[in-house]
């Protein structure tokens, strides 16, 4: 991405840019209230052109490319207008706006999209940075520095080759430490946030049933690819992304997570009536609620 000021793009590298990112999504942009009405083109419109160009605004941003239709029909409908209302007052509003690929954008909305655009950039290129010069010990191994929690019987999923731990060696106990910071940093290059304690917590129990390879980026650990993806699907709670994941890591629809989680209680009904028996291993699974069933299997 150019390194420049916001002035110095044009509208169409704006436009491309915004349009090379579809992926991009955040809830709100800032609406500079005193840029809003010191503007001689808003103080110029009639009362239902600066309601349907506002309203054109919040479809913009909602749009992957930030822009919306060359079509005066659709836009009449997006601005909540009639195609009478909008026939009078579409010159003050489309002045407001510039065509590109056969698109309109807005300037100034592209301006706010492409500073949230590099923000989170830069939060992940920081994060990225900081993780692998923490993960680096004295003699210039990969590790994690602060413990805060250990997982064990991981090491399918966690390689650390120097150690001899391995997909061959699953048997052998080894530690995996989780720091405050992996977690911070999984988060802003996500969910764009700093996470909260109970998030932290959750985001362990992620990490613990996922894994962490400590031989790739933060990018691309399984765990960032989970809620990298949660987030461009809505949602909000890790623990709600959590309830949705099968053994993958996939996102299971929603009308069908529930179909696919088994209460302890359900599971020893199911038991007691089969006259079957519960391992051991079974057992811890289901105090934790945690029992899933693969696509409706019994």
């Amino acid at each position: 991405m150019p390194k420049k000021k916001n002035y110095e793009y044009t509208n169409e590298e704006l436009a491309e840019i915004a349009i090379k990112n579809p992926d991009f999504q955040s809830p709100q942009f800032q609406l500079y209230v005193n840029d809003w009405l010191g503007s001689n083109k808003v103080a110029m419109m009639k009362p239902e052109a600066i309601s349907g160009y506002f309203l054109l605004l919040l479809r913009s941003w909602n749009e992957k490319d930030c822009g919306l239709p060359a079509d005066a029909g659709v836009l009449a409908r997006l601005s909540q207008l009639s195609s009478e209302e909008f026939g009078r007052v579409m010159d003050s509003i489309l002045i407001n706006f510039f065509e590109y690929k056969g698109r309109y954008y807005n300037r100034r909305l592209l301006v706010e999209r492409i500073k949230q655009i590099e923000k989170r950039q830069q939060c992940a290129d920081a994060a990225n940075s900081r993780y692998k010069n923490d993960a680096k010990d004295s003699a210039g191994e990969m590790r994690t520095q602060v413990p805060r929690r250990d997982f064990t019987d991981t090491c399918h999923m966690i390689h650390d080759n120097d150690k001899g731990i391995n997909e061959e060696g699953c048997g052998e106990e080894f530690k995996f430490e989780v720091t405050d910071e992996m977690i911070q940093q999984l988060w802003i290059g996500t969910f764009g946030k700093n996470p909260t304690n109970p998030e932290k917590d959750k985001t362990r129990e992620l990490i613990g049933r996922f894994g962490w390879d400590l031989n790739k980026k933060l990018k691309e650990q399984k765990v960032y690819k989970i809620m990298y993806d949660g987030n461009l699907k809505g949602f909000k709670r890790i623990i709600t992304l959590i309830n949705t994941l099968d053994d993958d890591g996939n996102i299971i629809p929603r009308d069908q997570a529930g179909k696919a989680l088994m209460t302890y209680r359900e599971m020893m009904e199911r038991i007691h009536k089969s006259g079957g028996t519960l391992s051991t291993d079974n057992f811890e699974m289901l105090k934790k609620d945690e029992w899933r069933l693969k696509n409706g299997k019994k």
